[in-house]
């Protein structure tokens, strides 16, 4: 029986193989770095810059590191018994070689449709699972589902002497970069769209690689790295849902930017054929709760979103039309259906979304999955219809094509008591198909120019930089009292690194064996890499570069207990203590980890009715950690790794001290960290989330309505935050100057474009980068100005117009002492809510600058502001 693909939601992964008794588990977890030390083509531990060794005399709980990095290091396991060679469609040898379907001069179209009339009904469904289904009479398999949300899920299945596809062994290593949430904090188009292109790239080696052993009588069979179940484009609406560290932020029109770029580099550019083909998920009204709170009392899987019609499609329809609409050289291949329903109807159902919004008006072609057991949950969990055949049929007919799940193998009996037609399976079969045909399945390997990608493309020197690239433009400045950072080594000789997360690696590779903990730095939905460098490391490692006298010292602070264990032991604050006591600065890394905030677990109280207070706070004693090292009054750099925000603020008695968000930083979280630290890359990173100044500001999970309370997200928020979305501190100084608008005194229509243009000097003395915001208002001072008429005796702007949003933005470049231009195209009727604007004349307020607009940013002078007007008819929109 084919077995699910690994996913630590279906307690499966490392754990799954070990049950089935066919290696050992030590085997299992280990893989990692075998094969890849060879196929590099060096060893990976020598291709790293930088040793990571300690220098000098330990202090109480302190430790020595070998150079290098946490390394996977373990024999590999024995190989499974050889098995006959099954036969692949349309490769020399092949029964179906000379049919139409394997015909590469042929429109596609008609070889997906040939290829469909060959398989019988029971082949069909059984194609339609999103796992990984062999079909040995014609040698076809499944479009099964890959993920690679920040780095590839590298592993493989065998096909047994019967062709039953088994899940097998964790492949090689995969370059891990930080997760999503950190990614979202560079605000960089260009470095997302260069990750897409090495997940992309070494799945396709990976690929090459499993294909050219399959050609020589191997059973490996590279199923899973065809497709890539990403990115998470969800609205991180509030801050505890625990699938935040996955998300691009709370803004729709920054997760748009970073999705499309991603979904490009996983596609490709080769006007032939597709790369990886791209499933964003989850679609959608998916962002919390995952945990049972009152209100939502069988969390995710029958969470029932109710959503104003006008928020629904500026704040969760928007950006996904977006991505749909802007793939690249290709359509985009897929979309997930999510967990949740829309007033009642589950996603994975619900044919208006499937169907009437996506395909009909967006002109989607690809395929819908969905989320793991969704389908089924249409009647177990929200109890839709009776029985999971009507589930699974209901889902089919509506739009949903594959299912990660069992429901579909009840499509056989529907189909033979008339309940569906044959030509609905055939029709939803298609596309998964067509994108095989796509992807060059049943095409020679010499028409496909990514053929030519050899298997050793894999955890390279370039990629490995690039992630290392990606961690340092990640880490955003919060407070830099007394200008701390950065750290000059020069001058230092003595720094301790204090702190639970400071140099943890328990549990790395455990990550997708449910309950096995560990990969804190990578969080979750990544590959294994063949290293991970953890803040320690990498601070050790610069140290050692910068070839100076300064000694590094380490010390816990507090024990810590998976799960929810962070700093859970209190008795090693005082030799914490007295490490600090003896250095010149103390780097002091807490925070949280996966099991505080991941799929399935949410930052709340499930026992208070909208989640409660939460957690904004560091868990554990880690405050009272940082007190005590504060208290020393040696010069504090805090650095957090986490990936829903906290509500941390400076200590009023510190006179030097420093607060860098770090999130999860991958595989080189530990090495970007350094960089920022001391200096080789000045930090550029952003909030993509608000941080709350108190947990009142949060509201209510399970409240889909974005103006409820005080107001979701920073569009709607009306209170001052602790840290406003788009914030981050620089090494250097800025000026804004000359913000003008190229428009017509008498005003525009609104789809005139309109020009923005400002100067930006980097007035400081350090080469830096900045992230230009614009931002667009209905009022002057950015305030909740949808509460406020426009004109005398007309009705009030609905409360669904955002009080502030995002424009657009670019990342720049600017040498010290240099001035740039940067320029804007605003289209009024493309901004979010501008159907909801209705009134003649509307003013338009315009700001720009490296934050959003709040009272505190504007009364400080940190955006300029512009405005223009846009004419239009007088007609009021009834929903206000």
């Amino acid at each position: 029986k084919p077995l699910p693909h690994f996913r630590k939601s279906d307690n499966m992964g490392c754990g799954a193989v070990r049950k089935l008794g066919t290696v050992s588990f030590t085997g299992c977890i280990l893989l990692c770095n075998v094969q890849l030390a060879s196929a590099a083509g060096s060893p990976a531990r020598s291709t790293f810059p930088r040793a990571a060794s300690l220098q000098g005399n330990t202090v109480g709980n302190t430790e020595t590191l070998a150079a290098g990095r946490a390394q996977h290091s373990a024999t590999a396991p024995p190989s499974p018994p050889p098995a006959p060679r099954q036969v692949r469609a349309c490769t020399p040898g092949s029964p179906t070689v000379d049919l139409p379907f394997c015909n590469p001069d042929l429109p596609r179209d008609s070889r997906a449709w040939d290829l469909i009339k060959r398989l019988n009904l029971s082949e069909k469904v059984s194609l339609l699972s999103a796992e990984a289904v062999w079909v040995p009479r014609l040698g076809v398999h499944s479009l099964s589902g890959g993920e690679c949300l920040h780095g590839l899920f590298n592993r493989f299945h065998n096909v047994d002497v019967n062709g039953t596809v088994v899940p097998y062994l964790i492949d090689g290593a995969a370059t891990v970069f930080p997760q999503a949430i950190g990614l979202a904090a560079t605000w960089n188009r260009s470095l997302l769209r260069a990750m897409g292109d090495v997940i992309s790239t070494e799945a396709v080696a990976m690929r090459n690689g499993h294909l050219q052993q399959w050609n020589s009588s191997s059973t490996r069979w590279p199923d899973g790295y065809y497709t890539c179940w990403a990115p998470v484009i969800n609205i991180a609406r509030d801050t505890r849902w625990g699938r935040v560290p996955e998300t691009y932020g709370e803004d729709p029109l920054l997760t748009r930017e970073l999705a499309i770029n991603v979904v490009q580099g996983l596609q490709g550019t080769d006007p032939e054929y597709l790369k990886v083909s791209a499933s964003p998920k989850h679609f959608t009204v998916y962002d919390g709760p995952e945990s049972a709170v009152p209100g939502a009392t069988k969390g995710r899987m029958g969470f029932n979103a109710v959503v104003p019609p006008e928020d629904l499609d500026q704040t969760w329809l928007d950006h996904w039309r977006g991505v749909v609409t802007n793939s690249g050289t290709h359509p985009l291949g897929g979309v997930m259906c999510s967990y949740s329903a829309l007033d009642s109807v589950p996603m994975c159902g619900n044919r208006e979304m499937l169907t009437d919004t996506l395909r009909t008006e967006w002109g989607f072609t690809g395929w819908v999955v969905s989320d793991c057991g969704a389908v089924s949950n249409i009647a177990t969990m929200h109890k839709y219809v009776n029985t999971t055949q009507r589930a699974a049929t209901l889902a089919l007919t509506a739009g949903c094509d594959m299912e990660c799940g069992s429901a579909f193998s009840t499509l056989l009996d529907a189909v033979s008591q008339g309940m569906l037609d044959e030509a609905a399976v055939d029709t939803a079969l298609y596309r998964p198909l067509i994108q095989q045909f796509n992807l060059g399945v049943f095409d020679p390997p010499e028409l496909n120019p990514y053929s030519a990608i050899p298997p050793t493309q894999v955890d390279t020197d370039d990629h490995r930089q690039r992630a290392r690239e990606a961690a340092a433009q990640s880490a955003v400045l919060l407070p830099n009292v007394g200008n701390l950072l950065p750290l000059d080594l020069r001058k230092l000789t003595r720094v301790a690194v204090i702190g639970p997360n400071a140099n943890n690696t328990a549990g790395y590779d455990r990550c997708w064996e449910a309950g096995g903990g560990g990969c804190l730095y990578a969080h979750t939905y990544r590959g294994y890499s063949s290293f991970v460098s953890t803040p320690l490391m990498g601070i050790q490692a610069a140290v050692t570069e910068a070839q100076g006298n300064t000694t590094v010292t380490y010390a816990e602070g507090c024990g810590s207990r998976f799960p929810k264990g962070l700093c859970s032991d209190p008795l090693g604050i005082p030799v914490a203590v007295a490490v600090a006591q003896a250095a010149e600065v103390a780097i002091v890394v807490v925070g949280l980890d996966e099991s505080y905030e991941e799929e399935g677990t949410d930052r709340l109280d499930p026992s208070t009715a909208g989640g409660g207070n939460g957690l904004f706070q560091l868990p554990g004693h880690q405050q009272q950690l940082v007190d005590a090292v504060v208290a020393t009054g040696v010069p504090v750099v805090q650095v957090l790794i986490n990936g829903g925000p906290l509500s941390l603020t400076p200590p009023a008695s510190a006179a030097k001290f420093a607060l860098l968000e770090a999130w999860y930083g991958g595989q080189a979280c530990g090495d970007g960290i350094a960089d920022v630290l001391f200096g080789s890359v000045p930090p550029s990173g952003k909030m993509p989330v608000t941080a709350y100044a108190n947990p009142t500001q949060a509201g209510d999970i399970t409240d889909m309505n974005m103006t409820a309370g005080l107001g979701r997200t920073y569009r709607y928020l009306t209170t001052e935050p602790t840290y406003p979305f788009g914030f981050g501190l620089s090494y250097t100084t800025w000026a804004w100057r000359n913000f003008t608008l190229n428009v017509s005194a008498d005003g525009v229509n609104e789809n005139t474009p309109v020009s923005a243009t400002v100067q930006l000097s980097n007035s400081g003395d350090v080469d830096s980068a900045q992230v230009v915001q614009l931002y667009v208002s209905l009022s002057q001072d950015f305030s909740a100005s949808r509460r406020h008429p426009l004109i005398a005796g007309a009705p009030s702007i609905s409360p669904h117009v955002p009080s502030r949003q995002l424009a657009d933005f670019t990342k720049v470049h600017v040498g010290a002492g240099e001035t740039i231009k940067v320029n804007f195209t605003v289209i009024p009727a493309e901004l979010a809510g501008w159907m909801l604007w209705h009134a003649p004349n509307a003013t338009v307020y315009v700001a720009v600058g490296g934050v959003s607009p709040t009272a505190q940013t504007l009364a400080s002078g940190q955006l300029l502001r512009a405005s223009f007007t846009v004419l239009r008819p007088l007609t009021f929109c009834s929903n206000n």
